[in-house]
Order: C-alpha cells, then structure tokens, then sequence
C-alpha cells in the first residue's frame, strides 16, 4: 500500500482489504473514490426509503408509528448492518490518509470524534450555546474535509 494513485474500484477493494489496517499510507484518491462510493450507496439508500414511504398509501398503510417501521424496516436494517460494518474500514482509511497527508492520527480525535459530540450537543441545546457547538463542529468537518484533500507528503518520520 503506497500512495500511487487508485480506480474507482481499485479503492473498494482496498478499503475491505485493509479492513482493520491502521498502519501505511492512503492516497487522495483512495480516500475520495471511497467517499464517492459512499455518495453513491447513500442515494440509493435515500431512493429506496422515498420509495417505501411512497409506497405505503397504496399499500392501505395509515401514517402511524407501526407502519412507518414497518414499511422502512428493511432499508433501516440494511443501513444498519453497514454502518456497523464499515466504521472500523473508514477509521482505519482515515487514519492512513492523516499520516500520508503528513497530520497526526490523533487529529481524528478532534476532526471527527468531537464534531460528532457538538453537533449532538447543539440539537439538545436551544441557547447560543447550541449555536456555538454547531459552528465550531461544522468548522471542525470543514477542516477534515481540507485536511483529507491534501497532497500526500513524502514518508520521511514514518
């Protein structure tokens, strides 16, 4: 695992064949053909849950709880069982793409894992501290999007 360049399919492959790899390099277009495989699996995902709740007045279905689930049951359960899997693949690849970027692992720490604690903090708070953890979450997915579009760097400390 270098830093040379990957096809759209070549990056699938990749990413399930480091599954739990934390150690190496990733390059740029590893890590954004994979982002573009997730776009294209989310769509679909959003597709599919449109279509069930389209679905469900032709299926004689009211618009209680029960039904709601029933009808969204399977694509729920789909997004699941990826979500489930594929965590470890993309924290792993993010860790890669960090260290060929020439940034600290740890950062992820900061890009990814406290985002995700402020922007739930700003749904449970209605006060300009809400306001505040959504800003400075978003910022902070800004600057990991910024960091993961950087330019492989050469290995010299790795």
């Amino acid at each position: 695992m270098g830093t040379q360049k990957v096809s759209f399919i070549e990056a699938l492959r990749l990413f399930f064949k480091n599954y739990a790899n934390f150690r190496g390099r990733s390059s740029r277009s590893e890590y954004w053909y994979m982002f573009l495989w997730n776009a294209i699996y989310s769509a679909i995902m959003e597709v599919w849950v449109f279509m069930a709740i389209l679905h469900m007045p032709l299926m004689g279905n009211n618009y209680t709880l029960p039904s709601i689930l029933r009808a969204l049951m399977a694509p729920l359960i789909v997004v699941a069982v990826v979500s489930v899997a594929t965590l470890v693949p993309w924290v792993s690849l993010s860790v890669r793409r960090f260290r060929d970027a020439d940034y600290s692992p740890w950062y992820l720490l900061l890009t990814m894992a406290l985002p995700a604690v402020l922007l739930s903090l700003s749904n449970n708070v209605f006060t300009t501290f809400g306001n505040v953890c959504t800003v400075v979450g978003l910022a902070l997915v800004i600057a990991h999007m910024v960091m993961m579009a950087r330019r492989s760097m050469p290995a010299f400390h790795n």
